[in-house]
């Protein structure tokens, strides 16, 4: 018997399990390393040393509550909705830049709404892989995916107005991931690659232009550290070292949960940017090749979603959350090692913050409800 779905909710039944299991272990490791890397820091600054941990929680409960809602909400149904979302999050990348709007230190990514912070930059991430998705899978119905004015410019525009608003307030981590997604999903959705690798001199002499000058310095830094370490004093190359004494403190099997040193106070944003480093210090080399479990089941859990997927839209889409969701875990611990320079950027489903964590389980929704629709048209065939 068929299995019925109305317009709204879509089918039960038939979901990934390992991919909905690994994320929310990695939730769970991520809700644990929170408190771990953050209640003396929270402690000595607010008093409260729960304080990141009860928000964590918080984050986490609506994160999954999301999740479960966008598992049994129809894929289809982002195609009628993308373009509203593209322009609210182009709009909130905008708001962001006003005066009046919340800062960090060079930084203005956020927005306060009722006393909490937001992130744009996180839901932007999301609601490109949803436009690239539908506006190539649309191209390719067409037979216009290899047009450069159809298959490839509207598609360049969206990222680069995209990145160039990132870049404004500024947040290179997020430019680069936005840039690579795009260029990684629209190389998969067929458009020629001689338009990708053309793109690419204008766009890397564009976002050189736009460096500012702490960046640059990031950047030296880390050349200087990966090319001759011991030349690298420890001003230079603070955070990288840092986060590699607690990568060598932890050796194997770590010091144990709670008994790291490098997060007091030495170690900048343990709880954030370089909250691998405080796993690996205190579950070692082990504790790291589990969270990279995690991730491997979750990212080729959705590849093989996605080359299940018979509509275009569908495996597009299963294909730019495993990308995105992949290529930020990654970029995230090669920092910490060293492979890449230092940039904030949150390790996902794991660091702490609201908006990564919202976004990233709305992002695994969406691929369980895209793996039971995968599971359905195998039963169909």
């Amino acid at each position: 018997m068929e299995r019925k779905e109305d317009k709204g909710w879509g089918v039960t039944g038939g979901y990934d399990y390992p991919i909905i299991v690994s994320a929310l272990f990695l939730v769970a490791i991520g809700i644990v390393m929170t408190y771990s890397a953050s209640c003396i820091l929270a402690q000595e600054r607010f008093g409260d040393s729960f304080l990141f941990l009860r928000r964590q929680c918080l984050f986490a409960f609506f994160g999954v509550v999301g999740m479960i809602c966008a598992i049994h909400f129809s894929y289809e149904n982002y195609r009628k909705l993308v373009y509203p979302f593209m322009a609210l999050a182009l709009a909130l990348l905008v708001l962001v830049l006003l005066p009046g709007a919340q800062g960090h230190s060079r930084a203005h990514r956020w927005l306060s709404v009722g006393g909490m912070s937001f992130q744009p930059s996180e839901w932007a991430k999301l609601v490109l892989v949803m436009y690239m998705a539908h506006s190539l899978a649309k191209k390719r119905e067409k037979g216009t995916i290899k047009s450069f004015s159809l298959g490839f410019l509207p598609h360049a525009m969206a990222a680069g107005a995209m990145m160039l608003l990132l870049l404004k307030e500024p947040d290179l981590g997020a430019t680069l991931v936005v840039g690579t997604v795009a260029f990684l999903m629209m190389f998969m959705a067929g458009v020629r690659w001689r338009y990708l690798i053309i793109s690419i001199i204008p766009g890397a002499f564009f976002l050189f232009h736009k460096l500012q000058g702490y960046q640059w310095d990031r950047i030296e830094t880390f050349l200087k550290y990966f090319t001759a370490p011991w030349e690298a004093t420890l001003k230079d190359a603070y955070h990288l070292k840092q986060a590699c004494y607690a990568l060598a403190n932890g050796g194997l099997l770590g010091v144990g949960v709670g008994m790291g040193k490098q997060k007091l106070f030495y170690l900048p944003e343990p709880h954030t940017d370089f909250i691998i480093a405080v796993i690996g210090e205190e579950w070692g080399l082990v504790g790291i090749a589990v969270v990279c479990l995690f991730y491997g089941v979750l990212i080729m859990g959705g590849a093989k979603v996605a080359m299940a997927l018979k509509d275009p839209f569908g495996s597009l889409l299963a294909m730019g959350i495993v990308t995105l969701v992949g290529l930020q875990a990654l970029a995230n611990m090669a920092m910490a090692v060293g492979l890449l320079p230092t940039k904030g950027m949150a390790l996902p489903l794991v660091s702490y913050g609201g908006s990564s964590l919202l976004v990233n389980l709305w992002a695994v929704g969406i691929l369980v409800q895209l793996s039971a629709r995968a599971h359905r048209q195998g039963e169909g065939s």
